[in-house]
């Protein structure tokens, strides 16, 4: 929510905050989902707390893709936009758009919600694609279930878990609600 009062996050900040925010509550469900289950082994502890730390920011890049479609179910699309988040996708926007266009979103992204227009949302959403945000943030969700799978590697291929922890990544960075 701090990031709402910036104009301009990092990369590296936002993942930070994600990673805070989603991937360590994953950790923590896996690992205490493992712990009632009387799982001991370190090695297996370990991997399913980096799975939970890669796929819970993916499961958050996803989320925030989906906000621009109305895949969200809440009603309209750019909820997000509205909010003034700093998503990844604004993000790599910021970074790559023109001097007037920044400040066109940001002046989009710093108005109160319920003063944004669904046409200021689908002009924040046309430069997303325009520079190819949107492809960004889901190369990015991608790489991060890819070092959440390959967390998994320390767990024996025979485990049940493992396959199913495998089709969850597959699926939240392949889903559309």
């Amino acid at each position: 929510m701090i990031f709402r009062r910036k104009d301009y996050v990092t990369e590296e900040e936002y993942m930070r905050m994600i990673q805070k925010k989603t991937g360590v509550l994953l950790s923590a469900a896996l690992l205490g989902g493992a712990i009632i289950a009387k799982e001991s082994n370190e090695r297996v502890l370990k991997a399913l707390e980096l799975y939970g730390k890669y796929i819970g920011p993916a499961f958050q890049i996803r989320d925030d893709i989906i906000d621009l479609t109305e895949g969200k179910g809440r009603g309209a699309i750019g909820n997000d936009i509205k909010e003034g988040k700093r998503s990844l996708l604004v993000i790599d926007l910021l970074s790559k758009c023109t001097s007037d266009e920044k400040a066109r979103v940001i002046e989009i992204l710093n108005k109160p919600r319920e003063e944004t227009t669904d046409n200021e949302v689908q002009e924040v959403i046309n430069l997303m694609k325009k520079y190819n945000s949107i492809k960004y943030a889901e190369k990015r969700c991608i790489e991060l279930k890819n070092k959440a799978i390959n967390a998994l590697k320390n767990i024996d291929n025979n485990n049940e878990y493992k396959s199913l922890l495998i089709q969850i990544a597959e699926f939240i960075v392949l889903r559309e609600k």
